[in-house]
């Protein structure tokens, strides 16, 4: 009796995300952008095409298995053009046209994207991606766009016994050491400079909570500036221990966007 009435109990969180705040998020946006919600259904319809920060961006057909959900993700993301805003918006600020890009986590390109726009040598790019659906868009629209950067299948780690954990959400996703999970490959950082034959200044990250272990691992003696996005709060031990590190490595925090830090030597 108790987990029936949790399936249908409004006070239940899940519940009440899924059947009661995406449905009325949804209409009250269409009350308020008729027109915008009509594009997001013809994008739907057709091809699931949208045009993001100037770029042409193919999304999975469900981003959410939950219809609203899924309408709001996309309607946010791809209608509004709030994919990752604030990633893009210290990206566009900091980086530099001679930087030399070790980007973590790609999913499905926009920020990829935007950081390849930027450099004036746009190979000077490495992406690292472990979701294989990810990967698949990742592939599909940098090629929409003429991306130049390389796409590499794997993680940045010391660790060779690593997994991938998928989500319900296309979105998430996380590497662990469980081995009834999707094994993954590692890659130490001078094995990645060594096969792309590059050595990068800059590191941009949205590993869904890896950045903890990601930072804390690395050698960050050639770095010079850092991007990323935290998933968790500031007085959270895994942030102090961040936090410890680039202050004990000579950077500097330089602006904080919601949970978005830039650092630089």
């Amino acid at each position: 009796m108790r987990s029936s009435y949790l399936k249908i109990n409004p006070f239940n969180y899940h519940f009440f995300r899924i059947y009661i705040y995406h449905p009325a998020l949804f209409f009250f946006n269409f009350f308020r952008f008729p027109q915008k919600c009509i594009n997001l259904f013809l994008r739907i319809k057709s091809d699931n095409v949208f045009r993001v920060y100037g770029f042409n961006i193919l999304s999975p057909k469900k981003i959410n298995n939950y219809f609203f959900a899924n309408l709001n993700a996309k309607f946010s993301s791809f209608i509004l053009e709030k994919y990752e805003y604030r990633e893009k918006e210290l990206i566009s600020k900091y980086l530099s046209k001679s930087d030399v890009v070790l980007e973590l986590g790609g999913c499905i390109g926009v920020i990829s994207l935007t950081i390849n726009r930027i450099l004036n040598f746009n190979k000077n790019h490495v992406v690292l991606e472990v979701d294989k659906n990810n990967m698949e868009f990742l592939e599909i629209n940098k090629k929409r766009n003429k991306g130049k950067f390389k796409i590499i299948y794997g993680v940045l780690s010391n660790d060779r016994n690593l997994f991938y954990k998928k989500s319900h959400s296309f979105w998430g996703g996380k590497v662990v050491k469980d081995k009834t999970s999707e094994p993954i490959s590692s890659y130490n950082l001078g094995q990645l400079e060594k096969i792309t034959n590059l050595k990068f200044n800059t590191l941009v990250m949205d590993i869904e909570g890896g950045e903890t272990d990601v930072i804390n691992d690395l050698d960050l003696q050639f770095f010079k500036k850092l991007l990323f996005e935290i998933h968790f709060e500031r007085e959270d031990l895994k942030y102090l221990s961040i936090e410890k590190k680039l202050k004990k490595n000579n950077f500097k925090k330089k602006e904080t966007y919601g949970k978005v830090e830039y650092w630089e030597k």
